[in-house]
């Protein structure tokens, strides 16, 4: 899924990845630490090769893109080069300064090792250099001058345990994610304190046991004294809690708004069929490759009551257009662009969508029966409302 306004070419960052890569040939020549320079101000050198990983990084994590694999070896091999520079540096220190530049190339390498890891393994199973990265991150934080880098990381890693869990887990683990995410919001560590929360509540509502549990949790949280956050801004966290109660199983939704070619959508007209609501954009690469999916459930099940409605959200309606036509797409399409200009609330507000695609599908009766309904996920639901077609 991409967070809104991501836009960067996937090809495009393997390309400068690569390009940096070979202007500093010499270094990445220099895996094996005993190759590594041996005098201090050397070390430090071999180790800024992280200064043109790091965005690369941000822009590729945990993305199934096509060259992904060979971007994660390469960043497996800065982040060793890092690494084997980090220990010479530490070797080498002989002050404070320096051994807080050590440590800091040694939680850098770490974390493109980990991250590299990740890539190749699709999140499956934990790096092999977890545990280092773990125990640095712990002594990273105690130090004054990178304690907010590393509590910043060390959130990044609660995140990345709570998208990551199976519903399964997620369940297991309800109180203690419920119990640290509200401790992260109180922290005064984060730059939005309502983060936690948010990441809470987008991950129940693909757990249909836990998402109204979840979200009334939360929001008798924020409501009550124990939440730090100003009241004036506590308004904007309540109406992203009711967003997503919106669109959480078993509710019925209410989508308005203007087509692409400006007239009013009737979303009464589609009561007796199974609709997939699609939020999405023109901009978005793993929206893209949803699209034959789509395209293929939409030519099986729509002459047998399968309607799709597409609303392009944070989109202008030139670019909503185009990709409609380059794609060939002929089902409805609705344009907040449009919406907007007619003075109607924007839907992907509404329903708390921070990033997409983000899909739901409703039922004959207008009720939201299905929410993780993204890539194989969409197909299966589809064939157990449509049996006959199999």
């Amino acid at each position: 899924m991409f967070r809104l306004n991501e836009t960067s070419s996937a090809l495009c960052v393997i390309m400068l990845v690569v390009f940096v890569a070979f202007s500093v040939g010499a270094v990445l020549a220099s895996v094996q630490e005993d190759k590594i320079p041996v005098s201090l101000d050397e070390a430090k050198t071999v180790a800024d090769v992280d200064a043109f990983a790091k965005n690369a990084l941000a822009k590729f994590a945990n993305q199934r893109t096509e060259g992904a694999e060979e971007f994660a070896k390469m960043l497996r091999e800065i982040g060793e080069i890092q690494l084997a520079a980090s220990n010479k540096i530490n070797q080498l220190a002989s002050n404070d300064t320096d051994r807080e530049n050590g440590l800091l190339r040694k939680f850098n390498a770490l974390k493109f090792i980990t991250q590299a890891d990740d890539i190749l393994s699709q999140n499956q199973k934990p790096s092999d250099h977890q545990a280092a990265f773990d125990e640095t991150l712990i002594e990273l934080s105690k130090n004054s001058k990178y304690a907010a880098l590393a509590n910043n990381e060390l959130y990044q890693q609660f995140a990345k345990k709570v998208v990551l869990a199976s519903a399964e887990l997620f369940e297991k683990q309800f109180d203690q994610f419920i119990t640290e995410a509200k401790k992260w919001a109180n922290s005064k560590q984060l730059d939005n304190p309502a983060k936690p929360l948010i990441l809470i509540a987008e991950r129940a509502t693909k757990s249909q046991e836990l998402a109204e549990k979840t979200l009334n949790n939360l929001a008798s949280f924020v409501n009550s004294g124990e939440f730090v956050l100003p009241e004036a801004s506590k308004v904007a966290v309540r109406e992203q809690l009711e967003g997503y109660k919106r669109r959480i199983v078993g509710s019925d939704p209410d989508i308005y708004g203007k087509t692409i070619d400006g007239k009013d959508f009737d979303w009464a007209a589609l009561r007796g069929k199974y609709v997939l609501v699609n939020f999405t954009a023109s901009w978005c690469g793993p929206c893209k490759r949803e699209l034959p999916g789509m395209i293929s459930a939409y030519e099986k099940y729509h002459d047998k009551g399968l309607e799709i409605v597409s609303i392009y959200i944070r989109d202008k309606l030139e670019d909503s257009k185009k990709i409609i036509a380059e794609e060939k797409l002929s089902w409805i399409f609705l344009s907040e662009d449009l919406t907007e200009k007619a003075g109607l609330p924007l839907q992907g507000q509404k329903y708390a969508v921070l990033g997409v695609p983000t899909m739901f599908i409703v039922d004959k009766n207008g009720k939201i029966i299905f929410t993780e309904t993204r890539g194989e996920f969409l197909q299966e639901k589809l064939a157990q409302l449509f049996p006959e077609s199999k």
